[in-house]
C-alpha cells in the first residue's frame, strides 16, 4: 500500500538522505556536497515527506513554502525499482493536496530535462528556458492550483 509520511524523526530524515544519495549522488553523480545542504537539517523551515510501498521508503521530497503563495518543490526522487509503478503521480498528487488544504495558489520547481514528459502529464508548464544545475539539463516548471472556496484549512476550526 503506498502511503506518504512527513519527516518528523532524524530516523526519516536519515532515510530521505539515503534515496537521495542513491539516486542523485550514485546513479546521476551529483556531488555529494551539493545534494545536501542546510535546508536539510531541523528547523530550517522545510518540510521532507516519505513515499512509502508498505513499510519501504521508496522515495522523497521536500518542500518549501515562499510568502505563503508558493510552493517549491525540491529533491523529488523515486527510487529505480519502483520508477514507473505510479509512486511519481501518487507523490504529485499528494503534493498538490497538501498544498491546496494549505491554500497554497502556485508550486514550482526546477525540472530535469529527462523528466519533462512526466511532469507534463502531471499539468506542470515549462516556464524557462534550459540551464544547468548539477552538471544537467533543467527547466524551470510550474502549476497553478485551483482553492476550492470551501477548502478547509487548520485555521477553520
Amino acid at each position: 500500500m503506498k502511503m506518504m509520511i512527513p519527516v518528523m524523526t532524524q530516523e526519516d530524515r536519515e532515510k530521505c538522505l539515503a534515496i537521495r544519495k542513491q539516486c542523485f549522488v550514485i546513479e546521476e553523480n551529483v556531488p555529494e556536497s551539493l545534494e545536501v545542504d542546510e535546508h536539510d537539517k531541523p528547523g530550517s523551515g522545510y518540510e521532507h515527506f516519505l513515499i512509502y510501498e508498505d513499510n519501504v521508503p521508496v522515495g522523497t521530497f521536500r518542500l518549501h513554502f515562499n510568502n505563503d503563495v508558493v510552493a517549491i518543490l525540491q529533491r523529488f526522487c523515486v527510487l529505480a525499482e519502483y520508477r514507473g509503478t505510479g509512486y511519481g503521480q501518487y507523490a504529485m498528487d499528494f503534493l498538490e493536496g497538501y498544498c491546496v488544504g494549505k491554500k497554497i495558489k502556485k508550486i514550482r520547481f526546477d525540472a530535469q530535462c529527462t523528466a519533462l514528459g512526466f511532469y507534463e502529464k502531471c499539468g506542470y508548464d515549462v516556464v524557462s528556458e534550459e540551464f544547468i544545475e548539477a552538471g544537467m539539463k533543467h527547466v524551470k516548471m510550474q502549476k497553478k492550483l485551483e482553492i476550492p472556496e470551501d477548502v478547509i484549512t487548520p485555521d477553520s476550526f
